[in-house]
């Protein structure tokens, strides 16, 4: 007794998530049958509120979205209606589960197949069928009970909003409405009362699959559109990202295989919304993308994908290139250091390779000039990245590298070592001792000035700081 009220309060429960009143009556109507054990009642009665709430759909997405195969649909359906013979009269209401799985693609199969064993056993209840021993067919409770609970699950608590149709009005709201939003939370808000308002996982999946293919490679009237299509993917995911690790490795395989060469900068803002994707991918893409990132990145892309070891791993092979464009690469590197403390960190493998090579460059500086400028590209722009170990090996090499030489090539670099000393030593003060070192090993090698930083140096330990 105490299971069957359970049951069917189960049951009622489920009427909460219908939102249209006709459908909710005709669905509060079989629970009544099946709370009297009216079973047969109860499944004739679901499958007229299937009927009503699958006309009720496709004439909304004729109306409001313009589906054609809907149009098609609903007109047949006003045919037969007006039709003088009325023995046509119901014929469409044994089509439009088919019409709407077939044509207007609103279900998978399986729904399909779930649905469709409700209208088989609405005719067995309907009509005088006997089995081979000659009795009516009459339905379980649990018969029932599940074919009440698939329509909720599989059509009345679905918005009207389904399938191709679905697709179809995100694809006309991104590329044709002049206001749909430019910027993250804003098409968060846009999404949510419109497009993943109320939705299956299976629409939320293709939504997913959608975009991608969008952004990789469809084709598109305005470029701008797939920055629109990496706005809503963002959202997506951060709304549901278990939706889309359920999508099949082989699915995003496919979908990278067709991916567009003029495509790639914007997959570089793709990998920084899911990671994932570039593991996904297939290694002929990787090829020509790692081929993208050394050739035909801006430092802009190239410092997005750093988050990735292999592609971290391959810019770190091409320093010795990315530091022959002294500008550029002075560039490159004002951008690793106004990344926000988190996304330092996790690139700091590529940071302290920079950081080496750089001090090795200036280290080995062959003459005064190219000390100078090698001070000015190569060691200014990354002394907020330093750490000890750093500034020690620095003071270290510039020791060694010139040690044998009878001009010392950074002997003109003392304004560099004086701002190094400033703005690194309260922070590190342990690097002192290799500081008191490299005085007294550069004071006798001719360098202009350097008595400033000898006093600098010396009056450290009287400083209150």
């Amino acid at each position: 007794m105490v299971k069957k009220y359970s049951q069917l309060a189960d049951l009622e429960a489920l009427t909460l998530t219908v939102h249209d009143q006709t459908v909710r009556a005709y669905l509060e109507e079989s629970i009544a049958s099946y709370s009297v054990g009216a079973y047969r009642s109860a499944i004739v009665s679901i499958w007229t509120a299937v009927v009503y709430d699958l006309y009720q759909k496709v004439r909304y997405l004729d109306e409001q979205y313009g589906d054609k195969a809907a149009k098609i649909c609903i007109e047949s359906i006003d045919k037969i209606r007006k039709s003088p013979d009325k023995k046509q009269v119901s014929t469409w209401e044994r089509t439009i589960l088919k019409d709407g799985y077939e044509k207007i693609k609103m279900f998978t199969l399986t729904e399909y197949e779930h649905l469709e064993r409700i209208q088989q056993d609405r005719h067995r209840c309907a009509h005088p069928v006997l089995d081979s021993d000659g009795f009516l067919f009459q339905p379980s409770p649990e018969l029932t009970r599940s074919h009440i609970r698939t329509a909720v699950d599989v059509l009345f608590s679905q918005p009207a909003i389904i399938g191709k149709a679905a697709i179809h009005a995100l694809e006309r709201d991104v590329e044709t409405s002049v206001y749909f939003p430019n910027k993250l939370e804003d098409v968060r808000k846009a999404l949510k009362n419109r497009h993943i308002l109320f939705t299956s996982n299976k629409y939320r999946v293709n939504l997913f699959k959608f975009c991608l293919k969008k952004i990789l490679y469809l084709e598109l009237n305005n470029p701008e559109f797939i920055n629109r299509y990496i706005l809503v993917f963002n959202v997506l995911l951060d709304e549901d990202r278990g939706n889309f690790e359920s999508i099949d490795r082989e699915v995003i395989v496919r979908i990278f295989d067709k991916a567009k060469e003029e495509r790639y900068k914007f997959i570089v803002e793709l990998f920084n919304i899911a990671e994932s994707l570039w593991n996904d991918s297939p290694d002929y893409f990787k090829g020509k993308f790692k081929t993208f990132i050394k050739e035909s990145a801006t430092n802009e892309e190239k410092v997005r994908v750093l988050i990735l070891p292999e592609l971290e791993e391959e810019l770190s092979k091409d320093l010795e290139s990315l530091s022959v464009d002294k500008e550029q690469y002075k560039h490159l590197i004002s951008l690793i250091v106004g990344l926000n403390t988190d996304r330092i960190k996790r690139i700091e493998k590529f940071i302290k390779q920079i950081i080496r090579h750089n001090i090795d460059l200036y280290c080995q500086s062959n003459s005064w000039e190219q000390g100078k400028i090698n001070a000015k590209y190569f060691i200014v722009p990354i002394i907020n990245l330093l750490k000890e170990d750093d500034i020690n090996y620095l003071l270290e090499q510039a020791v060694i590298q010139q040690e044998d030489n009878r001009h010392d090539q950074l002997s003109r670099t003392t304004d560099l070592m004086i701002n190094l000393f400033d703005e690194t030593i309260n922070e590190l003060p342990d690097t002192i001792k290799s500081w008191e070192n490299f005085i007294a090993k550069k004071r006798y090698k001719n360098w202009k000035n350097l008595e400033e930083l000898d006093q600098k140096i010396a009056n450290y330990y009287s400083s209150p700081f």
